[in-house]
């Protein structure tokens, strides 16, 4: 089980938030400042700026995120500013070709560059983290990605950090995650109220919040659970990753096809079917790892909403533990969530919105009584997120979710959390 120790102080208009993880043999502490309303705000008379080069390897596309600090005096440390870039596909598809997956992040890197002032290239941190999509890759695959990148940012002036590109765990994706969106909503100021937050990427989904009741400390595994210590109150942050469940993931497990670490993404059939597809509709699908399928719907006698639910439901509950409080929680989700919300006009594709679980079962219906095959997954996605939400975590149909791609212009995303701790590791926090 994953340690957590938050300590924190608040001084003026600036929180601080100290986050320690005991991770084999390493601690990871984390500092961090409060935002303004809006903006973050800029101190002219601050003493040093700090950045942190953060690339996430997702299993669909990378993205690098470079964040500006201000660090005025000992912990007084506040965000000034994002910088975002993506591109797509992911590392993951370039397995066959290692050295042209790290080149799809060269003109990232030389936005960094650019981004970052020289003087302070060499104390920079740059660091990758590669999630769910190189984690089911085949043996061997992934180190030969991460072996390339690490070369390509070795040319570079950036500070290369120990371990800096790496394969991140499932548990701190989520833990992460979760301390971005509380730190962006100010939840770690004093009196603050934590929030839960939901990932669904391509290859993995995440779940973390802090429990209130006393029923779901004592059910669940102990993994599933870490200590915490905030505002000197004791807490237990409930989180866990499934790997496996990520959209992508799911897409291709109701298509019929397999995921195995040694064989990467099989079928013992040429053409994967669905009920959840346009009805005798047929395209190819290259799924993570690079590898192309034929992909088909059903007659139409055998397809639809009920069909297709049928198919994604025992899936789900066969492999997610239910979370009955999840529905008292504040819940903020995103990733994929935001994605396909926006799709099916749930939401507004800038400012994101807040959902009811039963508005993804209505939406799911619609995408596969209309099916468009110019977006064949959306009836499939629409169900498997709905089933998700409804049948793994157990929510109600009437549960709010706020699902977001930004809060206050930064992107919701794990890197943030990272930034903070190999920041801190390095004393520039």
């Amino acid at each position: 089980m994953v340690g957590l120790m938050f300590g924190v102080y608040v001084s003026c208009q600036v929180m601080i938030l100290t986050l320690g993880e005991q991770i084999g043999n390493s601690e990871y502490t984390l500092g961090t400042g409060l935002p303004s309303q809006t903006e973050f705000s800029m101190d002219i008379n601050s003493s040093r700026n700090v950045y942190a080069v953060i690339f996430d390897a997702g299993s669909t596309g990378s993205r690098m995120h470079v964040y500006h600090f201000r660090k005025k005096q000992d912990w007084n440390v506040e965000l000034v500013h994002e910088t975002f870039q993506q591109v797509k596909p992911g590392l993951s598809n370039y397995s066959a070709d290692p050295h042209k997956g790290a080149e799809s992040l060269h003109n990232m890197l030389e936005s960094a560059i650019v981004e970052v002032p020289a003087k302070l290239q060499s104390q920079t941190p740059i660091v990758l983290k590669a999630t769910a999509g190189l984690r089911l890759l085949p043996n061997g695959a992934a180190d030969n990605l991460l072996k390339e990148v690490s070369d390509l940012f070795r040319r570079t002036m950036f500070h290369q950090v120990e371990h800096g590109v790496e394969i991140l765990g499932g548990s701190e994706e989520g833990i992460f995650s979760w301390v971005t969106v509380n730190y962006l909503e100010g939840a770690f100021h004093k009196n603050g109220e934590m929030v839960a937050a939901l990932d669904l990427g391509g290859g993995s989904t995440q779940i973390t919040f802090v429990p209130k009741q006393k029923e779901t400390i004592e059910s669940v595994p102990d993994s599933y659970l870490t200590r915490t210590n905030l505002f000197n109150r004791n807490y237990r942050l409930y989180t866990h990753s499934y790997l496996g469940l990520g959209l992508m993931s799911a897409r291709f497990r109701v298509l019929g096809g397999t995921e195995d670490e040694d064989d990467g993404a099989s079928s013992s059939s040429d053409t994967l079917r669905s009920a959840c597809l346009p009805p005798d509709h047929q395209f190819s699908w290259v799924h993570h790892g690079g590898r192309k399928f034929n992909v088909r719907g059903l007659a139409y006698a055998e397809s639809g909403y009920s069909q297709c639910y049928a198919a994604i439901h025992p899936l789900v509950t066969s492999l997610v533990t239910p979370v009955p409080e999840l529905s008292q929680q504040i819940i903020y989700a995103f990733s994929y969530f935001f994605d396909r919300a926006v799709d099916s006009n749930l939401i507004d594709e800038v400012s994101g919105g807040s959902v009811l679980v039963e508005d993804f079962q209505e939406a799911g219906e619609q995408a596969c009584g209309n099916p468009d095959k110019d977006d064949p997954f959306l009836c499939m996605d629409l169900t498997y997120i709905y089933s998700l939400l409804k049948d793994g975590y157990g929510l109600d149909l009437k549960s709010s979710i706020h699902v977001l791609k930004q809060i206050k212009k930064i992107e919701v995303s794990w890197t943030l959390g990272a930034a903070f701790q190999v920041l801190t590791s390095l004393g520039h926090l």
